[in-house]
């Protein structure tokens, strides 16, 4: 191409980015956090508690189970 002397190099006068501060670095976490539980509640894992006694012989009533959404979830069809 042709002589660039009239561009500037843009990499000699950036400002250097300041770091994040601790309170953003938090929240960050704690955001990336909730969106992990609010996935995994939806789409693998569902806490139920058992109201009533028609599983008497294997589960009490107030019981709390935890199913695997992710295993009994429809097959795929092909």
């Amino acid at each position: 191409m042709g002589n660039r002397a009239g561009f500037a190099d843009n990499r000699a006068t950036e400002l250097p980015i300041p770091p994040k501060g601790v309170l953003r670095d938090y929240a960050e976490t704690i955001l990336i956090c909730v969106i992990f539980v609010v996935f995994t509640r939806a789409f693998i894992f569902q806490q139920s508690k058992i109201p009533s006694g028609s599983m008497e012989d294997t589960l009490l009533i107030g019981d709390y189970i935890m199913v695997n959404r992710f295993v009994f979830s429809p097959a795929p069809t092909a």
